[in-house]
């Protein structure tokens, strides 16, 4: 099994960064501002001193923004809380298998068919799991209800059908589902072994057994 990449594309000390110019930035509004303040008090007409209501207005402005800038530094840090924890949550399915999509089984031994999986949009009327032979041949055929909707399991008992177990080799699989009258295309998942993590700007993503990588949001179930 191949080790995980240690290198996180999270960058906590840019964070840590953004976080101390956004506190300078504010802090320096706030002094501008007081300075500002001062000085329209210093020489403001004594006849016609400043009304208390403007005032009051300039300083609820300061603090609003002062208060979105403390926001958006407190938010920032809960989105580094966040992808960290994704990161520890990635690390732990190495050498477990996960259900991600899949379009080939390329090992099965047979008899006794495989588990699948497929996310049905809601509003359905109808969805189809077909497994095919190398050759491109539908060999059997798995109805899914309309009454079903997200992910749903799906099992092919490994059965052709004449009743006869299907022989050992390599299947395709493809879903298609009813939606508004019209026919598409949706992803089937397969259980595959994960093999390694990497980290990326986007996120954590996730080599498969197969060599396929994919994102960590693409896995629908684990074991």
């Amino acid at each position: 099994m191949s080790a995980v990449n240690a290198t996180s594309g999270f960058d906590y000390s840019t964070l840590n960064a953004k976080a101390g110019k956004a506190k300078d930035s504010a802090v320096d509004m706030q002094q501008s501002f007081l300075k500002l303040l001062i000085t329209q008090m210093q020489n403001q007409d004594p006849m016609n001193p400043m009304d208390n209501a403007q005032t009051t207005s300039q300083m609820a402005q300061i603090n609003t923004v002062t208060g979105i800038q403390q926001l958006n530094t407190t938010m920032m840090q809960m989105m580094a809380g966040m992808a960290g924890s994704q990161s520890l949550q990635a690390v732990s399915v190495v050498g477990k298998d996960v259900m991600a999509p899949i379009k080939e089984i390329s090992n099965y031994t047979g008899p006794g068919g495989f588990d699948l999986g497929v996310v049905l949009p809601t509003g359905h009327t109808g969805t189809k799991v077909s497994i095919l032979d190398s050759a491109g041949n539908v060999v059997d055929t798995v109805d899914v209800g309309a009454s079903q909707s997200g992910y749903t399991h799906v099992n092919w008992d490994g059965k052709l059908p004449d009743g006869t177990d299907a022989p050992p080799g390599s299947y395709h699989v493809r879903a298609t589902t009813e939606l508004g009258g019209k026919g598409q295309e949706i992803d089937v998942f397969g259980w595959q072994k994960v093999e390694s993590v990497t980290f990326s700007a986007t996120g954590p993503r996730v080599q498969l057994a197969g060599g396929k990588i994919i994102d960590f949001a693409d896995i629908a179930q684990l074991r």
